[in-house]
């Protein structure tokens, strides 16, 4: 029996990665993070977000994008 993963919030996911909430749900609905429903919110995985752990400069390239789509 594998252990249940542990899951944790939309705020705290994007706290960890260094980004808005914003922009973790624009990585999500890109397929880059993969959400868990669990009614009307959205939970991340730790494992994933750890996975996703992005560099200063991913950071900030993923900014630029996400500002870029905005125009």
């Amino acid at each position: 029996m594998t252990a249940a993963p542990i899951l944790i919030s939309k705020k705290l996911s994007a706290k960890l990665l260094g980004i808005s909430v914003g922009l973790l749900d624009k990585l999500r609905r890109q397929g880059r993070i993969e959400g868990v429903p669990i009614g009307k919110r959205v939970m991340f995985r730790r494992e994933d977000v750890e996975a996703l752990a992005l560099t200063p400069t991913q950071r900030r390239a993923l900014r630029r994008e996400c500002a870029a789509s905005l125009q």
